[in-house]
């Protein structure tokens, strides 16, 4: 079984001189305490998990969560890891996109309730009616072959697509689901080594290990079907500030995804440990290609846009140095990412180049005026105000256009007929390969207007399957991928960031899933914990 372990810097200044028993605020722990305490994580989010119910579409704080209430059929060990089974024992393809998947013959859950294969069924019903999770559209077809195995067939030929699928369906007991009074959504039943025991919305979510998992074999467990402490609470504090001040008062024991300023009055700290981990979301820039933009069929002045761009001198002053500039659409952590694109030119900064494209382009300085649009997040806000800088060093001027999260996910796709920006600031990630980021943002069977950004071009689209492709997905196809897109200047990946979690003294390691959320069940402890 593979561990991702994340190395920890640790800091140096005083130990706290009371060590509270596992974390728990409630009791510290005293001589007299008979047999070994309980070990208690409580566990700072910056999001509102909002329900727990498994089959809905969720955000950010359902998803940190959530692999200490439910479990799927199998999911990935890492960002680019190997397809592990949780309730899935095997899978064997018997035609070309269609699988039989058996599962465990001895799975229950918190409630006792057996798990089988009209439970799946069950589940991938549910997932799919309930539009829990958009990877459910790969399903073409699923039915019962057994107690115990179930039978799928997928649409769409391309790697990962199983996968997909597979870490994407929670499943949990038909009967339990049917019995509950609001679709689990405060009164869950998952498999997990956990159960629910206080939910209060908005405030607090708080789960003790039952001790009765399932799988009592512990070399059939998956890297996240761990159960090491023995109560996590998950304490809901939205601002960054509040959660350091959380940490410093012992209201909590981990703080999830503080920022980096906040993070950093830590470091000199040796009371606690400051963890760090590369996020699979990255950081890119879309360039408008509507048949109306100024960008379409011209592209020196993509490529001026693209050159005035110092990636570099965003990771300083966005994200304060804790990145790295990119060298592709994603980063270098997918297996597919090609090593020697490092080396490589990347549409990178280049001032003199960039006004003689801007020249060429047809435009004199100060002629153009662009519009930059971005959700109103502190990092992306920055970026944009940067990106204006280097913008008007090239002889382009450029208004920004902040919007909250609702409004941005409307105006990022066409509307009336035309984008409403010339710019476009946003975020992707992948949990399996580089080329899957690609392909959730170019393959035009997914948009109603080409590509995200309005790209209408065949070769583009051939290489998108090509590099996705079952049959295809090799480095050549890959490279060809990678390099028609810096050719075309469509977008650019700009940079990755760190992630920041900060934990008191003894806490020795943390995991996360291959979508880079912690799993706070497989925390390791030290003695001082």
């Amino acid at each position: 079984m593979k561990m991702r372990r994340i190395l920890a810097i640790l800091v140096t200044l005083l130990l706290v001189t009371n060590v509270w028993a596992g974390g728990n605020a409630e009791a510290p722990s005293t001589a007299q305490d008979a047999g070994p305490k309980e070990i208690v994580l409580r566990v700072g989010i910056d999001a509102d998990p909002g329900t727990l119910a498994p089959f809905v579409k969720s955000g950010s704080g359902f998803a940190t969560i959530s692999y200490t209430l439910y479990e799927y059929l199998g999911e990935l060990s890492e960002v680019g890891g190997v397809l592990e089974g949780y309730i899935m024992k095997e899978y064997k393809e018997v035609a070309p996109l269609v699988y039989e998947v058996t599962i465990y013959d001895y799975v229950h859950d918190t409630a006792g309730n057996h798990i089988n294969a009209d439970d799946v069924i069950f589940s991938i019903a549910k997932m799919k009616e309930m539009g829990g999770s958009g990877n459910m559209r790969y399903i073409d077809s699923f039915e019962k072959v057994s107690d115990y195995t179930i039978r799928l067939k997928l649409n769409s030929n391309f790697v990962g697509g199983l996968n997909k699928v597979i870490a994407s369906c929670r499943i949990v007991s038909k009967k339990a689901f049917e019995a509950s009074k609001d679709g689990m959504a405060t009164t869950p039943i998952g498999t997990t080594g956990y159960e629910l025991e206080k939910y209060v919305p908005g405030s607090v979510v708080r789960f003790r290990k039952t001790n009765n998992h399932w799988q009592k074999d512990a070399s059939k467990l998956a890297t996240l079907q761990a159960a090491n402490p023995d109560v996590i609470e998950y304490k809901i504090i939205k601002e960054s500030a509040q959660m350091a001040i959380a940490l410093e008062t012992k209201t909590i024991d981990l703080a999830v995804n503080m920022s980096n300023i906040d993070a950093q009055r830590f470091m000199d700290n040796k009371a606690y440990t400051v963890f760090q981990n590369a996020s699979n979301i990255t950081n890119q820039m879309y360039l408008n290609l509507d048949t109306d933009s100024v960008f379409y069929n011209n592209l020196p002045l993509r490529m001026a846009v693209l050159r005035s761009i110092d990636k570099q001198g965003l990771v300083k002053g966005a994200v304060s140095g804790y990145g790295a500039p990119l060298k592709d659409f994603g980063s270098n952590q997918f297996p597919d990412f090609n090593p020697k694109w490092e080396n490589e030119d990347y549409n990178d900064y280049d001032p003199v180049k960039a006004k003689a494209l801007l020249a060429e382009a047809g435009y004199k300085p100060n002629e153009l005026t662009l519009r930059i649009m971005t959700d109103n997040t502190p990092i992306r806000n920055k970026v944009a105000q940067m990106i204006q800088g280097y913008l008007m060093a090239t002889g382009i001027k450029a208004t920004i256009l902040q919007y909250d999260q609702a409004l941005f996910n409307n105006y990022k796709i066409d509307t009336k007929d035309k984008y409403e920006w010339d710019i476009m600031l946003d975020n992707t990630g992948a949990s399996d390969y580089l080329v899957s980021m690609y392909r959730a943002k170019f393959d035009s069977r997914q948009y109603s207007n080409g590509t995200t950004n309005g790209v209408k071009d065949e070769t583009l689209q051939k290489y998108v399957d090509r590099a996705n492709a079952l049959d295809g997905h090799s480095t050549t196809d890959v490279d060809n991928l990678h390099y028609y897109m810096k050719e075309q200047a469509y977008a650019m990946g700009l940079f990755s960031h760190i992630t920041f979690m900060v934990g008191r003294d003894g806490i020795e390691t943390l995991t996360y899933d291959a979508k880079c959320y912690p799993a706070p069940a497989n925390t390791e402890f030290n003695a001082k914990y």
